[in-house]
């Protein structure tokens, strides 16, 4: 049985989907999100990895002076800029220090202003 066409649609833009009749919510996710692996880090090369999809891998350079770690640069594919993945990057990037109990330097513009966006969450972990 297939699904109803507004349910291919919305699960297709990744938009939250109301039933009727229902109060709850869901979230679905596009193929591509659904593949999101977590973050690699790459000690010898100063580099935390997120492959995106089968071809496509965003990458965070760092520099690391025990517990703290400066984010100097990150990147996203340029297909994919503007689709956000660099806020899922972003905050996978943040909850790695967390996880790690790491301090952060945010040297990177962008990272600054996911940041900001994030302080309340993330702010007790910035050097």
């Amino acid at each position: 049985m297939s699904k109803p066409y507004f349910t291919r649609y919305f699960t297709y833009f990744n938009n939250p989907l109301r039933l009727v009749g229902s109060t709850k919510i869901f979230r679905s996710f596009s193929r591509s999100q659904s593949k999101i692996n977590e973050l690699q880090d790459q000690p010898e090369r100063k580099i935390l990895s997120l492959q995106l999809d089968e071809r496509n891998i965003a990458t965070v350079q760092y520099e690391r002076n025990g517990d703290t770690v400066d984010l100097i640069h990150s990147e996203i594919p340029s297909e994919l800029q503007g689709k956000g993945y660099g806020h899922i990057l972003a905050q996978k990037t943040f909850d790695y220090i967390v996880e790690n109990n790491l301090r952060m330097k945010i040297t990177c513009e962008f990272l600054q202003k996911v940041f900001e966006k994030n302080k309340s969450k993330y702010g007790k972990y910035v050097a």
